[in-house]
């Protein structure tokens, strides 16, 4: 299934998807957010991200560096997994 193999590939823990997953999804939490978002302007993108990424636990944050995943690549694999559910676990 799509949903799982887009997690898959970030190579993270379960609780950890989850945490980043929740993450990404607090910071959408209105209609206004979103469509800011997808308005495409880097510099709210970057925002976004920025709030994310304080967001994360420091566990998380040095889990990620470890991996050398990015907090854009996060962002954007939670987003993508949303398109398709808004729940996916």
């Amino acid at each position: 299934n799509d949903q799982k193999q887009l997690l898959r590939n970030l190579g993270l823990t379960n609780a950890q998807i989850v945490s980043a997953y929740t993450s990404v999804m607090a910071q959408l939490d209105t209609p206004e957010k979103i469509e800011e978002l997808q308005t495409g302007e880097i510099t709210k993108l970057v925002s976004f991200c920025n709030t994310v990424e304080a967001s994360f636990s420091q566990g998380l944050k040095d889990t990620l560096k470890a991996k050398g995943l990015t907090v854009f690549k996060v962002v954007k694999t939670a987003l993508d997994v949303a398109a398709l559910s808004f729940n996916p676990f």
